[in-house]
């Protein structure tokens, strides 16, 4: 008998004991017992408990969730030379697991998820990285014709929300959010007499580990949100001084 055939042999028989165990459940005690014959021809009880058994029981209270998309605008409260656009600033939330416990209309979420946000600056301005690795802003090259000059950031997040539900899925969310800021680059497009040029510099120093605030007004179906950013994304010791974030959004 191969594998497959001892696979459907065991489902078949999990399958065949759904019938005696759903009889069964409404006679099942709070706490674990085993039950025998002694030697007097009597039935023993043997009460034991086994540990997190009533979380178990009630885990109809959890469950684990994915969220679906969320996308938002980004502006940054920076310094000069910096100068980013907010209508093409963006930021992607492709997608978030949530564990999620619920007691009446609230609850608690803990989430993993990943996050990229692009920031792309305004006018003439482009982003580049000097010799010994610092940032600097300044003007495109001469003759060129400026496309874009952006810098990405991908992270890991990591939310933890408290979430009230006011009637019929309408209600607010709001926690702070840990990212795990892993990876940085640097990308600026322009074209020389007809020639297109790509200027690209990876790992352009943002700190690794920064914790947003982040607030939501659940409509049923989607969600509005509202993100902000205290802490400095990019280490100030390469970078131009980068204030706080806040950006806008939505999510599904």
């Amino acid at each position: 008998m191969n594998i497959l055939n001892y696979v459907a042999a065991a489902s078949l028989l999990i399958l065949s004991s759904f019938p005696a165990l759903a009889q069964d459940k409404d006679s099942c005690r709070n706490d674990s017992s085993i039950r025998k014959n002694n030697d007097a021809g009597s039935v023993e009880v043997i009460d034991f408990d086994i540990p997190f058994y009533g979380r178990i029981k009630n885990k109809e209270n959890s469950q684990l969730e994915l969220s679906g998309m969320g996308f938002g605008l980004i502006y940054a409260n920076t310094s000069d030379p910096l100068d980013f656009n907010v209508s093409r600033s963006i930021e992607i939330q492709p997608f978030c697991f949530y564990a999620e416990k619920y007691w009446q209309r609230n609850s608690l979420s803990l989430g993993l998820g990943i996050l990229s946000r692009n920031f792309t600056m305004t006018g003439d301005t482009m982003l580049s990285r000097d010799e010994d690795g610092s940032i600097l802003a300044g003007p495109y090259p001469a003759g060129s014709k400026p496309k874009l000059s952006r810098l990405s950031v991908f992270s890991i997040t990591v939310p933890l929300l408290y979430s009230y539900n006011i009637k019929n899925g309408y209600g607010f969310s709001v926690g702070p959010v840990m990212e795990f800021n892993t990876k940085s680059v640097l990308k600026a497009k322009y074209s020389i007499d007809g020639n297109k040029l790509k200027d690209k510099y990876k790992f352009v120093h943002c700190n690794p580990i920064t914790v947003d605030l982040m607030a939501q007004l659940n409509l049923k179906h989607f969600s509005l949100y509202v993100r902000y950013s205290p802490m400095d994304l990019m280490d100030s010791q390469w970078w131009p001084k980068m204030h706080q974030q806040v950006s806008f959004g939505v999510m599904l």
